[in-house]
């Protein structure tokens, strides 16, 4: 113990160029799909469930008269993300198999989810409509 009651830290900065936290570039590919597919998934939940809860459905050519495809179109939105969660753990335990994270099946697979989220992301901010709010 050090004078004044204070306790000293050996810590080890290591090498600036390395990543800090010390796991191979397979692991962290893994984990930054892991963390995207996850991010966009919940994001698309969210999404689809505020305009489920708070916007009617829009009175142009394609949901005029059928209130019942808006509300189906929401509903394939809000599976596509519950997919692309569901789709995040799996990719992650990718890990736990021996993946090393140089395209592997799992990490192909979640590397086309994330591509094909492009679609429902997409039709969820065109139905819904987006809005950014700046304090003036």
């Amino acid at each position: 113990m050090a004078q004044n009651g204070s306790v000293p830290f050996d810590l080890e900065l290591g090498d600036a160029n390395q990543s800090g936290s010390g796991t191979p570039p397979g692991q962290q590919q893994i984990t930054r799909l892991a963390r995207s597919l996850l991010g966009i998934g919940f994001a698309i939940l969210a999404m689809a469930t505020g305009i489920f809860f708070h916007k009617e459905p829009p009175h142009v050519l394609l949901f005029d008269r059928h209130p019942i495809a808006y509300y189906l179109t929401l509903a394939w939105i809000f599976i596509a993300g519950v997919v692309e969660a569901w789709t995040a753990f799996w990719v992650s335990h990718a890990l736990d198999d021996g993946e090393d994270g140089g395209g592997g099946g799992r990490t192909a697979f979640g590397r086309a989810v994330l591509w094909a989220s492009i679609i429902p992301l997409s039709t969820v901010v065109g139905l819904g409509g987006y809005s950014i709010i700046f304090k003036a």
